[in-house]
């Protein structure tokens, strides 16, 4: 007799053809009990370099999975590969996941922030928290580097962090994934989760009809003969196109700092060719103070875009998706337009960006010997670091003005 398709029973047992059996594992067990509440998704953030020494994100997410319901009777699913769930389209995807109070939990160390689309991803997600009211569902765990997360960083995704209450994993961690030290700190995180879904959920749902209205217009039940030239269609629009233009002067100004750099790069290289030690010293001491402050606007610059992109990103999503289904012609090709200028331009930052990554290449044996270079480069090595984070954001506009014919 063919075997019949096993199918779950209340006392966890499972019905497998004419026989019963147990299921394979305690975890699996779980899986059944849990079965008719429906999970609320968590997402863990991490740099795959951290995880290849610290070998910790997998039992991260199983006992976190297992806590969150043994001590709180909540059913989580957590995705901790999740580009390959999300897909390419996963920033179309985070403020639908924020409206379901879906949970983001990175994994920070020092690498994870460097990492661009480790920063851009959760400046993505908190942006769309801090508009929806749920930042709770921001819940960042600390792993190495907490001396360095501060409010007053260069870098917006260490600002995000470091203005929540994170938790710190550090000594879990060393202590190992079998230690009584792990066991109690994701007992504590697991409640700390959960507490944050609820209030969450319980804010979603007392205020539904008031957030629909500042919802971007893609998530809106919108009629079918909507007429194509509504009103908040063309707010929408508008609304894009400054958060575009505000982009110009902020590149220009990035652009002009970059070519600068590269400028001093190539006359300082010439003049210290050659030249005794004293002089060259000399001259990159100079270097350093005549280049100081320009390093310094372009951190600022960097740190500006970083967050207006974050922003921006969820408005022009929005503003495309509307259009594709219920834009004029013109207001499509006139969105279209801004759209491709922008990336016009911004190839041009990619080509300044580019030299100025490859003079500061040349400058890293004489960094390591002078400090004052060393000091002085830094606040560029920031300022590109934040660049590259929204310049990826950036360049993934280049589909949002192709509209179907």
């Amino acid at each position: 007799m063919p075997a019949q398709t096993g199918r779950p029973f209340r006392n966890g047992l499972t019905l497998a053809g004419d026989m019963i059996t147990e299921p394979t594992s305690e975890r699996e067990s779980m899986s059944v009990l849990q079965g008719e509440q429906s999970p609320t998704q968590v997402f863990l953030s991490y740099a795959h370099d951290d995880d290849n020494v610290l070998s910790f994100v997998k039992k991260f997410a199983d006992d976190l999975t297992y806590y969150s319901y043994a001590d709180r009777g909540r059913n989580i699913k957590v995705f901790w590969d999740y580009e390959i769930e999300w897909g390419e389209d996963w920033r179309d995807k985070i403020y639908e996941n924020v409206r379901g109070a879906s949970a983001f939990v990175p994994l920070v160390t020092i690498r994870y922030l460097d990492r661009p689309m480790c920063r851009e991803e959760l400046v993505l997600f908190v942006d769309s928290a801090e508009k929806l009211g749920v930042v709770d569902l921001f819940l960042p765990v600390v792993v190495l580097g907490q001396g360095l997360i501060r409010d007053d960083s260069d870098n917006a995704a260490t600002r995000h962090v470091a203005t929540r209450q994170y938790i710190n994993l550090r000594e879990a961690v060393l202590a190992g994934t079998d230690s009584a030290t792990w066991r109690r700190q994701l007992v504590a995180l697991a409640n700390k989760l959960v507490n944050a879904i609820e209030r969450a959920e319980e804010h979603l749902a007392n205020n539904a009809e008031r957030l629909a209205d500042i919802a971007p217009a893609s998530d809106l039940e919108l009629p079918e003969d909507r007429p194509d030239d509504a009103p908040s269609l063309q707010d929408h629009y508008q609304a894009a196109v400054r958060d575009v233009e505000e982009f110009g002067p902020i590149l220009s100004s990035f652009a002009e700092v970059l070519n600068d750099f590269k400028e001093h790069e190539t006359r300082l290289t010439r003049d210290i060719a050659g030249k005794p030690s004293s002089v060259a010293q000399a001259r990159l001491i100079t270097f350093a103070k005549e280049f100081g402050p320009k390093a310094h606007e372009a951190e600022e610059l960097g740190r500006t875009l970083e967050e207006k992109v974050a922003s921006a990103d969820q408005n022009l999503r929005a503003v495309s998706k509307l259009l594709a289904q219920y834009g004029t012609r013109e207001l499509r090709n006139a969105f279209s337009e801004e759209v491709e200028s922008t990336v016009e331009f911004m190839q041009s930052i990619e080509q300044a960006d580019s030299a100025a990554e490859h003079a500061l290449d040349q400058f890293k044996s004489i960094e390591v010997l002078n400090v004052p270079v060393r000091r002085a480069l830094r606040p560029l090595r920031n300022g590109l670091r934040s660049a590259s984070s929204a310049m990826r954001t950036m360049l993934t506009w280049r589909d949002l003005g192709h509209f179907p014919e």
